[in-house]
């Protein structure tokens, strides 16, 4: 495949990821008064079509909307039907005579000739003039000197494509290792943990999965290596506790159980790794990076709206989360769940002290809802073709 095709893909990728983003963003902001869990699917739905956009656009039929030039104007394949035979010349003459025949030509001087009066002068002058250009425009067709400057041109547009197949996946390697170190850094936490031996700390961890309706057993670790809990695992995960857990009160014990629970519960980790991967896909994209960061945002409150709705009260628990983020130090692109992030601490208490915020759960139809408009904005979008002419495969090769 030809760099510039690759380059156009890509191109088209983006925008169309812009798209979606710009859809999902608006909507979210639409829905501001709706719970939280409502509009963490409405961004999770988005980053999530982010990912399916190469596959879904070959399952469906294309449909034209040409925003963009054609394909075939950027094309570097198509320099060389610039080049226009002459009835009356071989192409091997053809060849042999370019811009630089011409050129050679066209500064030739006339040698020296005797002096002549200024008019006589002047009409000579003028002769030969009109005799080098008739030379230049036998030796040199109208297209040929503007094959040079359209094929300088179309190097210098190679050297974009080449520099943005070389960014693109770069930057995108170092947003992905960034992330690959996260996770081997919760990992390293998870092997150094040990597993909760006293048994109030067990029976709180089973009582607060009970009120959640989970029917599937969690592990409890604990690890002297943070000073926050965490939820870690996409197949099994675990909660993981500091080693001073064991000395919390019971209520706060069961506070902290029951947000971690909850991001099991919704599968919050599946959903960051996805926002992870998408990020370093659309690493260039600002709107990518709002979406994260707000997704972030709504999945802890929507892990609040939870704990608040098995009757905690509001006051006590945002005394109690005010007082575990002010002595955590979570890091900023932490892979894991965590309750103690300081960055969306602020807006988390005022909504918790909120009573006139919405944290019913969302319902059935609420989420079918929102997965069928993702639908309808992501398919069309990946079947969509963008430019002039259709898609890079579908353009026809020049004939020579």
């Amino acid at each position: 495949m030809e760099a510039s095709a690759v380059a156009h893909w890509l191109v088209t990728f983006a925008l169309k990821g812009s798209a979606i983003l710009a859809g999902a963003l608006l909507i979210a902001a639409i829905m501001r008064r709706a719970a939280s869990a409502t509009r963490h699917l409405v961004l999770a739905s988005a980053l999530l079509g982010l990912l399916l956009l190469p596959a879904l656009s070959g399952l469906f039929p294309a449909w034209q909307i040409s925003i963009l030039p054609e394909i075939a104007a950027f094309e570097s394949e198509a320099a060389p039907a610039l080049i226009e035979e002459s009835p009356n010349e071989s192409a091997e003459t053809d060849l042999s005579v370019g811009s630089n025949t011409y050129l050679n030509r066209a500064h030739e001087r006339p040698e020296p000739r005797e002096a002549e009066p200024a008019s006589s002068a002047f009409v000579s002058e003028t002769s030969a003039m009109q005799e080098e250009t008739s030379a230049a425009g036998e030796t040199a067709p109208a297209g040929k000197l503007s094959l040079d400057v359209r094929v300088l041109d179309q190097g210098d547009r190679s050297d974009w494509w080449r520099i943005m197949l070389f960014a693109w996946p770069a930057v995108g390697i170092l947003v992905i290792s960034w992330l690959l170190l996260g996770i081997a850094s919760v990992r390293g936490i998870v092997k150094h943990s040990v597993t909760v031996s006293d048994p109030a700390v067990s029976f709180a961890l089973l009582r607060a999965a009970e009120q959640l309706g989970m029917t599937h057993s969690v592990e409890l670790l604990l690890s002297d290596r943070i000073d926050y809990p965490l939820v870690w695992g996409l197949r099994k995960p675990v909660v993981i506790l500091p080693r001073e857990a064991t000395g919390w009160s019971a209520s706060r014990l069961e506070m902290v159980l029951l947000h971690e629970l909850a991001h099991i519960r919704r599968a919050d980790n599946v959903v960051r790794m996805i926002a992870g991967i998408a990020l370093s896909i659309f690493w260039f994209n600002p709107l990518a990076w709002l979406a994260a960061k707000w997704l972030h945002r709504e999945q802890e409150q929507a892990c609040d709206d939870l704990v608040l709705n098995e009757g905690v009260r509001p006051s006590d628990y945002a005394l109690q989360l005010l007082q575990i983020a002010e002595g955590s130090r979570v890091p900023a692109l932490f892979p894991a769940s965590s309750m103690a992030r300081k960055s969306t601490l602020k807006g988390r208490i005022m909504s918790i002290l909120d009573p006139k915020r919405n944290r019913k759960k969302a319902g059935i139809f609420v989420n079918a809802l929102v997965l069928l408009a993702a639908a309808a904005l992501v398919v069309p979008l990946a079947s969509a073709q963008i430019w002039g002419g259709g898609a890079p495969a579908d353009q026809e090769k020049p004939e020579k």
